[in-house]
C-alpha cells in the first residue's frame, strides 16, 4: 500500500502541491467542462466560479490524461463541420471559435492567478492560434497575415527561440549575398567583412563601401536588409508587447 501512494505521488507534476479535490468538486467541475459555451447568452464552462489551485491542478492532469475533447470542449466542437449529422453555417463555426479563444484565455488568467505561469502560457498561445483562425473566418486578411507574421517570428512571444533563429538566417544569409555579389563587383570583402556589413544593415546602420554608387547591388542589398530588418524588429516588439501587457 505504501508503495503505491510512494509511486503514485512520484508519477505526479512537479508543480503540482495540493492535495487532490473531493469527489464532489470533480464532479461539479466535471459538468463544468461539458457546458457548451453560448457567445450571445453569455455562457461559458467556468463563469461565475472560484477555481482554486487544487482544482486548476485536477483540470490540468485530467486535461493531460484524458485529452480533447473534455478540456478543450470547446475547440474540439469549433473544429467539427457537422452538427448532429448536419453542416455547420460559416456563422456557427465563427462564434464556436470565438468561443474558444475566449474559453483558453479565462483558463490561462485562472492559471497565471494560481502561479503556473508555464501552463497558462500554453493556453495563451493557443488562444492566438485560434483568434487567427477567427480574423480568417471574419475576412481580416490584414490582420491575419501580421498575426502569422508574429507566430513565425516569436510565437506571439511564448516562442522566443524563432526570433533568433529569424535574426540568424537573415544576418548570414544577406552576408551570403554580400560575398557573392563582391566576386563580380570591383569591391572585394572577406567573410567577416561581409558579416559586419550585414549586421550593420540590418539594424539600420548600414554604410557604401567605397566605389559603390546608389544603383549598385550592394546598396539595393543593404536598403532590402534594412527594410527586412526594421520589419522583424516591430514585429519583435508587437510581439513581446502582447504578451507581457496582456493584449
Amino acid at each position: 500500500m505504501q508503495t503505491d501512494e510512494r509511486n503514485k505521488k512520484e508519477q505526479q507534476p512537479p508543480w503540482r502541491t495540493e492535495p487532490e479535490i473531493e469527489v464532489a468538486r470533480q464532479e461539479q467541475l466535471t459538468r463544468c467542462l461539458a457546458t457548451a459555451p453560448d457567445i450571445q447568452r453569455g455562457i461559458y464552462p467556468f463563469k461565475g466560479m472560484k477555481l482554486s489551485r487544487a482544482d486548476v491542478e485536477w483540470l490540468l492532469v485530467t486535461y493531460e490524461n484524458e485529452g480533447d475533447p473534455k478540456a478543450r470542449g470547446d475547440e474540439y466542437e469549433a473544429r467539427q463541420g457537422t452538427r448532429h449529422g448536419k453542416r455547420k453555417s460559416s456563422v456557427t463555426r465563427l462564434e464556436e471559435y470565438e468561443a474558444a479563444v475566449r474559453a483558453n484565455r479565462q483558463l490561462a488568467v485562472a492559471l497565471r492567478a494560481q502561479g503556473l505561469d508555464e501552463e497558462a502560457a500554453r493556453f495563451a498561445y493557443r488562444a492566438q492560434l485560434l483568434q487567427r483562425i477567427v480574423f480568417r473566418r471574419q475576412g481580416k486578411f490584414g490582420q491575419y497575415l501580421f498575426s502569422l507574421l508574429l507566430d513565425l517570428l516569436a510565437g506571439y512571444g511564448y516562442r522566443p527561440g524563432r526570433s533568433v533563429i529569424a535574426y540568424l538566417v537573415v544576418i548570414f544569409s544577406f552576408m551570403g549575398l554580400y560575398l557573392l555579389n563582391a566576386h563580380s563587383a570591383a569591391v572585394h570583402l572577406s567573410w567577416d567583412e561581409a558579416l559586419v556589413l550585414s549586421v550593420s544593415c540590418f539594424h539600420g546602420r548600414g554604410f557604401f563601401l567605397q566605389n559603390v554608387t546608389l544603383g549598385d547591388a550592394f546598396a539595393r542589398l543593404a536598403v532590402a536588409e534594412a527594410v527586412l530588418g526594421l520589419l522583424i524588429e516591430v514585429s519583435f516588439i508587437a510581439t513581446f508587447t502582447q504578451r507581457f501587457f496582456g493584449r
